[in-house]
């Protein structure tokens, strides 16, 4: 069939359609789906004589594109649905049809035989969307297709302010989930956001309204949108927080709100510090996190409260030189123990002077004897000139 042949269904046909309610039209329409603007519908289709059916029924004026995405050789048609002269039956009508996308690449479509439907739809009007192939050899595949308003008609909308009081606490109001990739994202109860979020609507006419826990506002339908499967659902504390957003729309207009999310608590963080040249236990070092500091016991190891992500630390004793690590907490997990992953700290600078040199060595001979003097200088010997900046920079991660 000529591409300008199906452009116009034959009256003939359609009245046998809709004179015979035939199956295969009835079985269409109670197979199809209903089309949320934005969203990417995947189907499955078994040739060139097959057609995929959508309904929508805009909320508001204004002129839609239906398009098809990565399907070579697509076309579309649009139909309204209405009562004949008679009362009796329903008749379909064709308002347009595209096989073709003109402007594919400012639209994200591969190509220019990708199908564009776009036409002016009226509010509170029920269309009904057909998709297939118009190539003869195209037997079996998924056709994919989406449904975007290009400009809506004029709303009265001005603008919309949301508030709302709801904090999220991590590992409290939500859980730690995994994406794709193996990242972990905070996932969380979004009904506890929605039943006390307050949608403020200011009208161009200087007017406005305010519903709290609402799906709708002088008989307008609310929308909620938010993807929590995205990776970067994480707390504000968090260094790899990036803006949780729910996206509220009313009439086409559409604001923002940035979803609170805190710490609960802080992880309970085993380390172990060892002796940089000796590799020995050091009992009584100082292991700091902000506002929390302990001492290691005698087999090195210390517990110290620590937060979601990364956390530096400073590491230091007497006679040796402080060092800076960054450990890094990517884990649900309360109780976290790293002791395989010692700290080690160099002693031995008597001076605190950063630096192992002559005068070390004058304060061992000065103030130590015996086995201990002897342990001291061996040790020495294989520090004299290391300075602090010698540290290699360490990250420990969970």
């Amino acid at each position: 069939m000529k591409k300008s042949e199906k452009r116009l269904i034959s009256i003939v046909l359609v009245f046998a359609i809709i004179a015979s309610v035939l199956s295969i039209c009835a079985t269409a329409f109670a197979k199809s789906q209903r089309l949320i603007l934005d969203v990417l519908y995947s189907d499955s289709m078994d040739g060139n004589e097959d057609l995929l059916w959508y309904i929508y029924t805009p909320e508001i004026s204004g002129t839609y594109s239906f398009m098809s995405f990565n399907v070579p050789h697509s076309e579309a048609y649009l139909f309204t649905k209405e009562s004949d002269a008679m009362g009796t039956n329903k008749v379909m009508t064709q308002l347009a049809y595209s096989s073709e996308s003109r402007d594919y690449a400012s639209r994200g479509q591969s190509g220019v035989i990708q199908f564009c439907l776009t036409y002016h739809l009226e509010a509170g009007v029920t269309y009904y969307y057909a998709a297939g192939w118009w190539s003869e050899n195209r037997k079996s595949g998924t056709m994919n297709v989406k449904l975007t308003c290009d400009e809506y008609d004029e709303s009265g909308v001005d603008s919309i302010s949301l508030s709302s009081g709801v904090v999220y606490t991590e590992n409290t109001n939500g859980s730690w989930k995994t994406d794709e990739s193996g990242a972990e994202y905070f996932s969380y109860n979004l009904s506890r956001l929605l039943t006390n979020l307050t949608v403020t609507v200011n009208y161009k006419d200087g007017t406005s309204s305010s519903v709290t826990g609402k799906d709708e506002i002088d008989g307008n339908a609310i929308s909620y949108t938010a993807f929590q499967d995205e990776t970067h659902w994480y707390p504000q504390t968090s260094s790899l927080y990036t803006a949780n957003t729910l996206t509220v729309s009313v009439l086409g207009v559409s604001a923002d709100y940035d979803v609170i999310i805190t710490e609960s608590g802080l992880k309970s963080v085993k380390l172990k510090v060892l002796d940089y040249t000796t590799g020995e236990p050091i009992e009584g070092a100082t292991v700091a996190r902000e506002n929390d500091s302990q001492k290691t016991d005698e087999n090195g190891t210390v517990t110290v409260s620590m937060k979601y992500g990364e956390n530096e630390i400073t590491v230091s004793d007497l006679f040796a030189m402080e060092r800076t690590v960054t450990v890094s907490i990517n884990t649900t997990i309360p109780n976290v123990d790293l002791t395989e992953k010692p700290i080690g700290l160099l002693t031995g600078d008597f001076n605190a002077d950063n630096v192992i040199n002559g005068k070390d060595y004058a304060y061992i001979m000065k103030h130590y004897t015996g086995d201990v003097k002897t342990a001291e200088v061996q040790k020495f010997k294989g520090q004299i000139g290391f300075k602090k900046s010698a540290y290699p920079d360490l990250v420990i991660q969970t």
